[in-house]
């Protein structure tokens, strides 16, 4: 398909979610360093040149697409906490939590390039607008988590979300390395150093709940 130029806006919308789409599929298939924006306008159907005209670098993009990525993790664990009726336990609502982050490997690899690429080519504009979303994605989160279960404040909440969010931006990393460092952890000897992301998710969201909640 190839698109001639938007003049309405549900056609820069048409356009936008076709990037995205071509992002999205270069991402799982080549990884962010290797998705170029001449490849992402070729799969969207477009030039180089009017990819630039829906956004203004190829980190854009990405967080763009980060941000979709975290509202779909974010909607799926509204529901799954809204489950627990406002009766969940520190055990439930941790594991609720690792889960639904082990399971988004690609939401957790793009956080996680958050600070050190996909905030290093953009404009204060875009960087603005990006938190501003992710600011109401968290209020969502706390929100969802605070009437889940008993003995967690809004407060609690709030700094057990930006906690383990922190965490996990570290976490995901070292669990995935490159090939060349998979190979040697292989070794008996490095075993030490090989990471379980959903094991390691789970331990600390279950060990940071339980500090932060009233009925411990």
């Amino acid at each position: 398909m190839t698109f001639e130029r938007a003049r309405q806006p549900e056609q820069v919308a048409q356009r936008r979610t076709a990037i995205l789409e071509a992002t999205l599929h270069l991402f799982d298939t080549v990884g962010l360093d290797d998705a170029r924006l001449v490849d992402i306008g070729e799969r969207a159907g477009m030039s180089k040149a009017s990819v630039y005209r829906y956004f203004e670098s190829k980190e854009a993009i990405f967080l763009a697409l980060l941000v979709r990525e975290t509202e779909e993790w974010v909607g799926g664990l509204e529901r799954d906490l809204a489950s627990q009726d406002g009766a969940g336990t520190v055990d439930d609502v941790a594991a609720l939590v690792a889960h639904s982050l082990a399971d988004r490997p690609r939401l957790c690899s793009l956080a996680a390039r958050v600070a050190s690429v996909l905030e290093r080519n953009i404009s204060t504009d875009a960087i603005r607008a990006f938190k501003t979303e992710n600011r109401a994605l968290s209020v969502r989160l706390v929100s969802a988590l605070h009437t889940s279960m008993p003995g967690i404040s809004m407060e609690a909440a709030q700094q057990f979300v930006s906690i383990i969010i922190t965490f996990q931006n570290g976490l995901f990393p070292a669990s995935d390395p490159p090939p060349a460092t998979r190979q040697v952890l292989a070794d008996p000897e490095f075993a030490s150093f090989c990471v379980d992301y959903r094991q390691s998710m789970l331990q600390t969201a279950t060990l940071l709940l339980r500090a932060l909640t009233t009925d411990r």
